[in-house]
């Protein structure tokens, strides 16, 4: 974390400044359980958004450093069978109304992403697996969700850098805590070189910023 002396103003070290950056805010309520209900922790949680710039994408894979896994990813699966309790008969549902059209478009549609499923488990298979042994090489494939993102040229997008702020410890149904939430965005906006802000809240924090700026 880097941090203001003046104001105290927290900004996350992944946040860089001349990257626009947006500002998501919500409560975060744990609801004890009470004898009388009342005392409750209430308070308010905020993250930073900036979409990750084509200069620093190179310079954050030269600055990282390769972890170093100790513990399985995989599951022995153990075969066991269970008593029947009951017997049901099978269900019937509505039939479908899909014409031989539609049906064959959904074929070819599940047959493309068999065969990219299956690319995918060829690709994510163990060096030790292969047929030759290649020393100090790690696992390069993403897992699922980020392989099919690049196997789809069509439409990339750019990974986003996340930074959490500060935690305030108040409910966003207080005045007070929401003009706070208001003047912690503009002033580490400023700090990063940005005139305009944009802050995302529920429909509910959004009604009182709302009146905080009619009132001022």
């Amino acid at each position: 974390m880097i941090m203001n002396t003046e104001d105290d103003i927290f900004i996350p070290s992944i946040i860089r400044k001349g990257v626009f950056s947006s500002f998501c805010w919500d409560n975060n309520d744990l609801c004890e359980e009470t004898l009388s209900g009342q005392g409750t922790t209430h308070c308010t949680n905020g993250i930073v958004i900036q979409t990750r710039p084509d200069w620093c994408e190179n310079e954050d894979e030269a600055n990282q450093t390769p972890l170093q896994r100790s513990k399985n990813r995989s599951l022995k699966i153990v075969t066991e069978e269970q008593p029947v309790h009951f017997y049901s008969k099978p269900r019937v549902g509505p039939k479908t109304n899909f014409s031989k059209q539609t049906h064959n478009s959904f074929q070819s549609l599940s047959l493309v992403s068999r065969k990219k499923d299956f690319c995918f488990l060829l690709c994510r298979m163990s060096l030790l697996d292969n047929l030759f042994l290649l020393d100090n090489v790690s696992q390069c494939i993403p897992a699922w969700t980020a392989f099919n993102i690049m196997t789809d040229h069509t439409n990339v997008p750019r990974a986003n850098s996340i930074g959490y702020l500060q935690v305030i410890d108040a409910s966003p149904t207080d005045l007070n805590t929401v003009t706070t939430v208001l003047q912690r965005s503009v002033s580490i906006a400023d700090k990063l070189g940005q005139r305009d802000v944009v802050i995302v809240f529920d429909q509910a924090i959004y009604a009182k910023a709302l009146e905080i700026i009619w009132l001022l």
